[in-house]
């Protein structure tokens, strides 16, 4: 009787199960992705930089090439498993001692990311189109879990003074399991139509264009920005980093599925959203600089202030990041995953360039004009068209 029960129930939900399995297994790919990303500048403080500007840059070419690999060659699954494999090679080279070997993998794991994260949401998109607009709140909220797996694991490890070559290496056989398991997924047909999807350029796509560099730089000031100041301003940079990451693993998540689902409640006066992005914005600076330029260190109030600094990255990281991915979803043809990831790997090259260059304050002011203008653009986009805020698979207006 339980089992019927139980067995009734999954039919019920299959769908959301199905969802739910690939994108932990997108958390765990990630994870692996995320580790080597975070750790790259304290592990090469010298090169770490410009190795980051060489992964973006990889990942740029790729994204552009990746929707013509995945139409005419080996399709949507296969090129996102395909792509996980960088983050694989990468990993591993952290651990092997040879010569210029960490800048050859860097290049593939900036291909394989290109191929991956630039079809991973497609492939949501495509399983199930009817209820898109869930099933991407759901996706989004359970792949940034990735933190939440990964980064207890890691600040333990730190802790107990394992050293982070042997947590590469425990990820490193996570990540080909959840390779294996991706295999299992169902493979999904690519639009039947002859593929242009640069003909998404000529539409109103660009008004999104400051969500994904807002994305971008928020990217680059967790995962470059910071770390880079961290190094320099704190004796236990990597401690502080992994404190950091494994509170903003907790929040980030929760905080996606909860504005994904009352973005897609709301009914009209969505840029709400925006100027509580525009708000959390400028208190994470506050903080940024109060840590990094007005803060002397103290053991005990050093964790408290990264703490802190991850519950306020965690929920602002969420807003722009969620209401641009379900928006795309649901506005736009499959392919503007690929435009938009080509946008961000652009922005992101160009901002790993800018923490070099531009004063902090410049950098850090940076942040909030970008999350202004995110504001303008989605209130011009919503103006020119119909949108109701239904799950619909495509909009001619748009399209």
């Amino acid at each position: 009787m339980n089992y019927s029960l139980m067995k009734e129930f999954y039919e019920k939900n299959k769908e959301i199960f199905i969802i739910f399995g690939i994108s932990i297994l997108y958390a765990l790919i990630f994870g692996g992705y995320a580790l080597c990303n975070q750790y790259l500048l304290i592990l090469y403080p010298a090169n770490g930089i410009y190795l980051s500007s060489i992964l973006f840059g990889s990942m740029l070419v790729c994204t552009i090439f990746s929707p013509y690999i995945s139409h005419y060659l080996i399709g949507i699954k296969w090129t996102v498993i395909l792509g996980t494999f960088g983050t694989t090679f990468w990993l591993i080279s952290f651990n092997i001692d040879v010569p210029y070997l960490i800048i050859i993998s860097t290049i593939f794991s900036g291909i394989g990311s290109g191929l991956y994260r630039s079809h991973q949401f497609i492939l949501i998109k495509k399983l199930y189109p009817i209820n898109v607009g869930r099933n991407m709140t759901i996706s989004l909220s359970v792949f940034n879990m990735f933190g939440i797996i990964t980064s207890p694991i890691i600040f333990i490890m730190l802790f107990l003074d394992i050293s982070i070559y042997n947590v590469l290496k425990c990820f490193t056989i996570i990540v080909i399991i959840s390779q294996m398991l991706l295999m299992f997924v169902k493979n999904v047909s690519n639009e039947g139509k002859d593929l242009n999807y640069f003909s998404l350029f000529k539409t109103k796509i660009w008004l999104l264009l400051p969500l994904s560099q807002v994305q971008a730089i928020n990217f680059t000031t967790y995962f470059v920005f910071i770390p880079k100041n961290m190094n320099g301003n704190f004796n236990s940079s990597i401690l502080l980093i992994a404190a950091m990451a494994v509170v903003y693993s907790f929040i980030n998540p929760l905080s996606t599925y909860l504005i994904g689902l009352l973005f897609n409640k709301t009914k009209s006066n969505k840029w709400i959203y925006f100027v509580a992005s525009i708000v959390f914005s400028v208190f994470a600076c506050i903080l940024i600089t109060y840590m990094f330029k007005f803060y002397i260190q103290h053991k005990i109030y050093d964790y408290v202030l990264i703490s802190v600094l991850g519950v306020l990255l965690g929920v602002y990281d969420s807003i722009l990041y969620t209401i641009n991915m379900i928006v795309m979803a649901q506005l736009f043809d499959e392919n503007v995953f690929c435009v938009q990831r080509i946008f961000y790997c652009l922005s992101v090259t160009v901002f790993v360039a800018l923490v070099k260059i531009l004063p902090f304050y410049v950098y850090l002011g940076l942040i909030v004009v970008l999350n202004v203008l995110s504001l303008i653009g989605y209130v011009l986009l919503t103006n020119s068209i119909k949108y109701d805020n239904s799950d619909k698979v495509e909009y001619e207006e748009i399209i």
